[in-house]
């Protein structure tokens, strides 16, 4: 995917134009809390995509090499959480925005049935004493 994605790069500052990369993949976890993947496909065939998920592949591969530990994992792991911390703290600070800000971006036209669920969650926010 490295080398695809970095010859793709090399050709469009070529000036040679764009390039559809297909990547295809197996999705491992349900499209959304309703699906049910078990109408589709066996147990068998998942397990057996999950071990081909290629991080714990990869994982096991700089072990083997002397690349990774569990104390590698562990100061990682502190890095990430303290990073996301610090980002969820950056987010809940910011109050220059308006509330209902992600409405705006559902769809590319405005629709009556969205503009009714901005309305109610506009209600619901004032009702729990936002003042955003």
């Amino acid at each position: 995917m490295y080398q695809t994605v970095s010859d793709a790069l090399q050709r469009a500052k070529a000036g040679e134009g764009p390039t559809l990369i297909e990547a295809i993949t197996y999705r491992l976890l349900m499209h959304t809390t309703s699906d049910d993947p078990r109408k589709y496909r066996s147990e068998q065939e998942e397990k057996a995509q999950w071990e081909k998920e290629p991080i714990p592949r990869f994982k096991k591969y700089l072990e083997n090499k002397g690349y990774w530990s569990d104390k590698n994992e562990q100061a990682l792991l502190e890095e990430v959480r303290k990073e996301v911390e610090d980002a969820v703290k950056t987010f809940e600070s910011m109050k220059d925005f308006k509330p209902d800000l992600n409405f705006d971006y559902v769809f590319g036209n405005k629709y009556d049935v969205i503009e009714e669920q901005r309305a109610e969650f506009l209600i619901n926010l004032a009702l729990e004493g936002y003042n955003g």
